[in-house]
Formats: structure tokens, sequence, C-alpha cells
């Protein structure tokens, strides 16, 4: 019967219909896994808050931190060699460990569309694992985007070397990376912001960037962002910048968009040169037409006209009075801006040195031979170099009897008489017309 009916043409078409319908209502499939001590925290915090749409991973040494993560899935790495008690901070135990059970964490990344990967950069397990959880995560044909926390300086010389040598591996393997430095937390909090508060605040920044991220994949909206426009921004992209911005009240998209590109966290991040840029707008029917329309153009005056821009609008009634924006923008320009004026439009170019040919190689610089034999020494002239070189090419004799006499003279006449002799000499000198300096003075006077 059920057959007969599929053999019916316009069952057939009804049905083709219905299955389209079907897929194109499938969204990508998203996996967030926190590596290491700090990513599971973020992690937890993460499902604390609410983000949902996303698949969550735990993934780390410590068998005691692992089990109070609130991840479904959690995965023990290195048991053989670190009998779950952690690396102690070697980074290369934090990579034995990932390596040593590669086939759990594929199996566990199958099948994602995209893939985020939180970490703290520093430890062991976060900085050795993260890479290779990422090269596997990318060989499952995932987009790959990290979002990783740099230690505190106060946190000593020795974490920050290791997390920025963990950071260059992670740009190596990821699609797009969101660099957090936890130096510029404070900038982000209030004064009297609690302990508590300032050292919950990366986990915060974190779960804002996946959430920013995932919401403009996962939401539909009047100008759709889908899973395609965000691979384009992001696929083998490098460094990020995620920012994300809140206001209410009046010109509150306006507000927000500042908000999402000045937050200091990235106070060296300069749009001009972006390559491109992903911009989503949420908010509920109080959102006026007229002020995304100028938010829209503001942005345009801020990049490069070259640039791969994309727009979204989100209905989200949740919202209330508030306007949420996101910026995600890749292939752009770090800039000190305390180097630059802020009233000048001038660009940093890095330009690559031109070594002159006549110096590309040692081949090139011809060696000087010295031949010490030459080489004498005569004591009596030791005397000769204690008056200066002007005085000597000025005419002051140079056999030994009439220096002495001059010395002799130093010590019983005054400056006046030493004074006249030389510039006696100086004259007859000047007046020599086979002497060419004394040409070229006159000259010169």
């Amino acid at each position: 019967m059920f057959q007969n009916r599929l053999d019916h043409i316009p069952t057939q078409r009804n049905y083709a219909i219905f299955i389209a319908q079907e897929e194109e209502a499938q969204v990508a499939k998203i996996k967030v896994v926190g590596v290491g001590g700090g990513g599971c925290n973020a992690v937890s915090s993460m499902i604390s808050r609410g983000l949902s749409g996303v698949e969550f991973i735990a993934i780390n040494t410590d068998v005691q931190s692992l089990n109070t993560c609130l991840a479904n899935n959690k995965i023990q790495i290195g048991a053989a060699i670190t009998k779950g008690l952690g690396t102690g901070g070697k980074v290369e135990l934090g990579r034995k460990a990932a390596e040593e059970d590669r086939d759990k964490i594929f199996k566990a990344l199958e099948g994602a569309e995209m893939v985020f990967i939180a970490t703290g950069l520093g430890g062991g397990t976060g900085t050795g694992s993260s890479p290779v959880v990422a090269n596997i995560a990318k060989s499952t044909g995932a987009l790959v985007v990290s979002v990783a926390t740099k230690p505190l300086t106060e946190e000593g010389p020795q974490k920050k070397k290791i997390a920025e040598k963990g950071l260059i591996e992670l740009r190596e393997v990821c699609d797009s990376i969101i660099v957090i430095p936890n130096d510029n937390i404070e900038l982000a909090l209030d004064r009297n912001a609690s302990a508590h508060e300032g050292y919950d605040k990366p986990n915060e920044i974190l779960f804002n960037a996946v959430k920013g991220i995932s919401d403009v994949i996962l939401k539909s909206g009047k100008i759709n962002v889908d899973f395609a426009d965000v691979r384009t921004v992001l696929r083998d992209s490098g460094e990020a910048l995620m920012g994300i911005g809140r206001a209410s009240g009046e010109n509150k998209v306006i507000e927000a968009l500042n908000k999402a590109i000045s937050s200091p966290l990235l106070e060296e991040i300069d749009l001009r040169n972006a390559h491109s840029l992903l911009v989503n707008f949420s908010g509920s029917s109080s959102m006026k037409y007229v002020e995304v329309r100028e938010a829209m153009k503001r942005v345009n005056e801020m990049i490069n006209p070259n640039a791969f821009i994309k727009f979204g609008i989100v209905n989200d009634e949740n919202l209330g009075d508030e306007v949420m924006v996101t910026v995600i923008a890749t292939g752009y320009s770090r800039i000190s801006r305390l180097s630059i004026p802020e009233e000048t439009s001038t660009e940093l170019k890095l330009i690559k040195e031109e070594i002159p040919p006549s110096f590309n190689s040692t081949s090139d610089i011809s060696p000087i031979e010295i031949d010490f034999n030459d080489v004498s020494y005569e004591p009596e002239k030791d005397n000769e170099f204690q008056i200066p070189t002007f005085l000597r090419v000025k005419g002051i004799p140079k056999d030994d009897e009439k220096k002495n006499n001059l010395a002799d003279q130093s010590e019983s006449q005054d400056d006046n008489s030493l004074y006249d002799e030389l510039k006696k000499k100086k004259d007859k000198k000047n007046n020599d017309p086979n002497d060419t300096s004394a040409f070229l003075r006159k000259l010169m006077d």
C-alpha cells in the first residue's frame, strides 16, 4: 500500500518536497570541546549560563578535575602515562596524552560541521593537548575555531613563554583562533569588582564568543547569516576578532555596535584592513530599521571597500528593549594605539627589508690578511702620542729635543707664549704656496 503511494507521481513530488524541506531545516552540528583544567571550567560555565544548541565535550588528564565538569561527554586522556593525576605543567606530557587517545577523540568529534576548542594556555594539558585535538578535529572535515586565554603576567615569565609557544602551534592547525589575554580582563571590570568576578570574567568572555558565533549559525532571521557565511569568514583565516555589544534606549543599535568593536580586550585591533567581516544584529520588534541601516553604513565606512562583508538581522523577542550586535572579523591589522596619534590616519605596513646583493652571503666578503712580522714597536715614539693630533698636524716639531723643550717651556712659560709660538708656525704654514691644505682652508674662509 505504502509502495503504491510512492509510485504515484503526485505523491513522489510531495514526498520529494518534504525531504527537501527537512534537509533545509537541518542546522550545522556544533561541538564545544574544553581541553585541560581551564577549558573544562569554561565548558561548565557555558552550560551553567544556558548555552544551547551545541554538544559539549570535556577532555583532561586530571580525573578529579574531569569529574567536576558539567559536560555529558568526558574523555580522560593519557591514563597510562599520567595515571589520572594530570601533567604537572609539562607540555610534552600533555601532547603525548592526547596522541595516546587519538581514536577516542576522533570518535567524539566525528560528524561535527564546526568544533570550538576552549582552552587556557600556559598549563601542561591545555597547551600540549589542544593542538593535537585541533588537528584531529580538522581531520574530520570540521571548521575548527579555538578560543584561548593567555595567562596573567603575575603567573610568571615561564608560563607566559609556554603559552606563546602553544599559541603558535594552535594557529598552525586551527582555521581561526580568538585570543583573550587575561592581563586585559581588568579593563573590562568595574574597579570594585570582587575577586570571584575577576577570575570568572574569562569564562564569561569565552561563553560570549562561542554563543555569539553559534547564535549567528543556529538562529534564522530577516537577513539570514548561515553556516556557509561563517565558514567563508573563518576558514583558514588565522587570528580572529570577536566582539559583542549590548545596549538599550535611544540609538541602541549604534551604541551596541560601538561596544562590539571597541572592547578593551581588543585595544590593539585595526579593522581598516580586515579581509572579512560578519555583523549580526539581534533584537526584538523594538529594533528600528533606520538605526540598523545607519549602523550598516558606519561599518562600511570603517572597513576596506574590497573586504567581504555579510550582515544578518535576527528577531529575538526575549531581548526586550535590548539590542545585541555580534562582530566577527578576520585578516585585520594589529596596531599599537600608543604608537599612532588618534588624529592621524597613518597605517603601519610590514615591509620586508631587501638586503643589498653585495652582502647577500659571506662569500662576497674578501678576507684581509695581515702580516704581523711587519709590525714594529719604537718606544722612543711613545711621548709623541701624548700631544693631541690636531697639534701634531699643525706643525709641532717631531724630534725629541724640541718636544722636550716645548714641554719644559709649558712648565715655565704662561699659556700666551705657547699660543704665540704655535700661531707663528700656523701662519707660516698657511702662507706656504706649496701647502695644498692651506690653499683649501683659504678657499673655505
